[in-house]
């Protein structure tokens, strides 16, 4: 039985079917010992992917006749097969580890792909656009531990992702799909029972073609544990200064949703105090 606000009591379905693909990828990479301490690497990978099959299929248009809605035409898998993503990336890297505690590792990489994902958004269905998409980035981390005493560093990454329009160029990807850039930082001591670590994690602005805005936030944690005669007492402070921000997702749902921002917006979580107690036998 169907109901559509009262009108009509039955209705056609829209029927599903089977679709193939074939696709060869290559992947492949090299790696050299510069010494003891330091390698370089390159590497290429391809990747294909479809889009989510449940946010492209089963919307139809209708005609009620009578107390039957009759189905006049469909998005199905029969007769609109999705079309792959195919992804090149390039990559080449650098890292160094010493015996002394200092050590660092960086990686640029290129990938791009020949659609790009397009989401509706009255009706949330994902489509492919015949443009390209590429995100360049750099990841990094740098850092000195030592095994007692002194652990302080951080880690990177920077990406830039963008869609081919046509007439305009390159021009930043929506923010439904894109991360903003975020670094890392700590501070740390070590010593046979305990360990301390003071840790902040910043998520940088973005902007994309349209000029939506994802705000970037900065987040303090505490973090440490120590070891007991008998087991481990982990215990830490989340949002340490009791931070109030949106999250990224919650940003994103404003631009799926609308208005009003409080019914959508979700915050991120405050102040958040953890303490376990583990032993292992």
């Amino acid at each position: 039985m169907y109901s559509n606000f009262g009108y009509g009591k039955t209705i056609d379905l829209i029927k599903g079917g089977n679709s193939n693909y074939n696709v060869t990828l290559f992947n492949g990479s090299a790696l050299y010992k510069l010494n003891k301490k330091q390698q370089v690497w390159a590497s290429f990978s391809q990747g294909f992917a479809i889009p989510d099959a449940a946010k492209s299929y089963g919307f139809g248009k209708y005609e009620l006749n009578g107390d039957h809605w009759s189905l006049l035409n469909s998005v199905n898998v029969n007769e609109s097969p999705l079309s792959g993503i195919k992804t090149d990336q390039f990559e080449i890297g650098f890292r160094h580890h010493s015996q002394n505690g200092f050590y660092a590792q960086g990686s640029t990489f290129y990938a791009i792909s020949n659609k790009t994902l397009s989401i509706s958004k009255t009706a949330f269905t994902i489509s492919l656009l015949d443009q390209k998409l590429r995100n360049i980035g750099f990841e990094g981390t740098l850092g000195y531990k030592k095994q007692k005493g002194l652990d302080i560093g951080g880690n990177i990454l920077l990406m830039a992702s963008e869609t081919e329009v046509k007439d305009k160029g390159w021009q930043n990807q929506t923010v439904y799909y894109n991360n903003p850039s975020k670094f890392m930082v700590f501070a740390g001591w070590n010593t046979t029972k305990l360990s301390v670590k003071l840790q902040a994690q910043h998520s940088m602005n973005y902007t994309d073609l349209a000029d939506n805005k994802i705000q970037g936030y900065t987040l303090f944690d505490l973090i440490g544990h120590l070891t007991l005669p008998k087991g481990v007492l982990n215990f830490g402070i989340q949002n340490l200064f009791n931070k109030e921000y949106t999250t990224l997702w919650g940003q994103r749902s404003v631009f799926f949703y609308g208005e009003p921002k409080k019914a959508y917006g979700y915050l991120g979580r405050g102040q958040t105090f953890s303490l376990t107690y583990t032993i292992k036998f």
